[in-house]
């Protein structure tokens, strides 16, 4: 299993930036079953973290849908 976490930033001033977005979040869980993904929270991405969790949200729907739970 590979673990990719995209972490908050700790440093001042805090960086907007992400590695990835929610829809290549996606993506990389489709196309890839052996990596676990892990997203801290950030008040400072310029991403809220609400868009991760519906990212989230979609890719077990659609592990359930096609039975890859």
């Amino acid at each position: 299993m590979i673990h990719i976490g995209i972490i908050r930033e700790g440093k001042k001033p805090e960086d907007k930036r992400v590695a990835f977005t929610p829809e290549q979040c996606i993506e990389i869980l489709e196309r890839f079953h052996n990596v676990k993904l892990t997203v801290q929270p950030s008040p400072h991405r310029c991403i809220p973290d609400s868009a991760y969790l519906a990212a989230v949200s979609y890719t077990h729907l659609r592990a359930h849908e096609t039975g890859r739970n």
